[in-house]
């Protein structure tokens, strides 16, 4: 007889069990992996003979959607489909030339990453090589197209940007070229 009601509790215990293991597994959240979000903010100010392009990342946010409305893309997005800006001293327009799509192998197969072409009229301007880089070093650039000049400044970081400590300022290898464009 003490072994039928041994039996009987070792039933109750392991429907027990099983039910806090199915509540703790129901409770608990999904982990999520760190994710950086490669974009490009592209602006085009016809009124001040103006246009822009930045690349920059956000860490750890929820995946953005709906920004094309502000001028920022998801490098995949604008892959085969230029953007273009009419100004008045000429279209600008940029491309993606080279494109690294993420993948699950290799130790930076992970990393998105392109390389964007700016043109006016058709000649090419500016060339963003590594938009963001990620494999050992992180990148922001911005291109400026004005009526009379371009510049292409490019910063290069150590780790992502939104990871760096807080406080004072700190030196970055920071890379500019200028281009005249004169009427």
């Amino acid at each position: 007889m003490v072994r039928n009601g041994s039996s009987l509790l070792w039933r109750y215990i392991s429907l027990a069990v099983l039910a806090a293991t199915i509540g703790l597994l129901q409770s608990t959240s999904t982990a999520r992996a760190d994710w950086y979000y490669n974009l490009v903010r592209i602006t085009c100010v016809p009124d001040a003979s103006f246009a822009s392009v930045e690349t920059f990342g956000l860490y750890n946010i929820d995946e953005p959607h709906g920004l094309e409305k502000q001028g920022i893309y998801h490098l995949a997005d604008i892959k085969g489909q230029p953007i273009e800006c009419a100004l008045p001293h000429g279209k600008v327009s940029i491309e993606v030339v080279w494109y690294h799509e993420p993948q699950a192998r290799g130790e930076c197969g992970g990393v998105e990453d392109a390389s964007l072409k700016v043109s006016l009229n058709g000649i090419e301007v500016a060339m963003v090589k590594s938009t963001h880089g990620g494999c050992g070093s992180w990148y922001q650039h911005e291109v400026q197209v004005s009526r009379y000049s371009v510049l292409h400044c490019a910063l290069e970081f150590e780790h992502p940007p939104e990871l760096i400590k807080s406080g004072d300022f700190m030196p970055l290898p920071t890379k500019c070229e200028s281009l005249k464009i004169w009427p």
